[in-house]
């Protein structure tokens, strides 16, 4: 398994924090107190931590036309018909997954298409699964124009620990099922807000698995 781009600077100068710590400790200082090793510690599981954090498994995908796989790792916490306000103005089904600091982080193209819209913007730190997240946390929304002519809305929302939305597609772009969207940095949530035709393949609570699930046949 290989580690996202975004986290190579901790891939870089995790071990160096920790040698540096080590030499401090165990050789200019040599003495052994229990709260520097417990600093030791505590700074070697973090790094430890934020590697598994910055995982990018290799997913491969069934190309499908006539589905919408799951972009993120988690848990569905919504299911139901909303009005978008942002783009659309119509009525959709939205259905949100909730992602724990435990779920891979990166997320994925749901369906095949051309990005014909894209919003990022700064925002709050709500806890993903609060409804407020939706409308006041930091998100980046983008549509993607599916090659039947429908359109869909993927977004990514920061949470109460995310710092910061990754999302490097561009408008106009053609993006196809199974690549990479970006990463969402530590927990927080992803909606996709598809035509009320769509028939919904998930249940609330379910666990589901980005790329593997199918989230709606169109």
């Amino acid at each position: 398994m290989k580690i996202h781009k975004e986290g190579k600077k901790i891939l870089f100068y995790g071990p160096i924090t920790i040698l540096i710590l080590i030499i401090i400790f165990f050789v200019i200082v040599s003495v052994r107190k229990p709260w520097e090793i417990c600093v030791l510690v505590a700074v070697t599981l973090g790094v430890i931590g934020l590697l598994f954090f910055y995982r990018h498994p290799s997913r491969r995908v069934v190309p499908d036309d006539k589905s919408i796989y799951i972009p993120a790792d988690g848990k569905i916490v919504a299911c139901e018909k909303v009005v978008e306000k942002h783009f659309f103005n119509d009525e959709r089904i939205q259905v949100s997954i909730f992602m724990s600091l435990f779920n891979v982080h990166v997320n994925w193209v749901p369906a095949t298409g051309k990005v014909i819209w894209k919003n990022h913007k700064d925002g709050s730190n709500y806890p993903a699964y609060n409804p407020k997240a939706s409308e006041l946390n930091e998100m980046c929304q983008t549509v993607i124009k599916l090659d039947n002519g429908d359109e869909i809305m993927i977004t990514q929302i920061a949470g109460l620990v995310a710092r910061r939305v990754v999302n490097r597609k561009e408008v106009g772009e053609t993006v196809k099922q199974g690549e990479e969207l970006g990463i969402i940095k530590f927990g927080s949530r992803v909606d996709v807000f598809l035509p009320t035709s769509y028939k919904i393949e998930v249940n609330m609570g379910q666990p589901v698995r980005a790329i593997k699930t199918v989230l709606a046949k169109i």
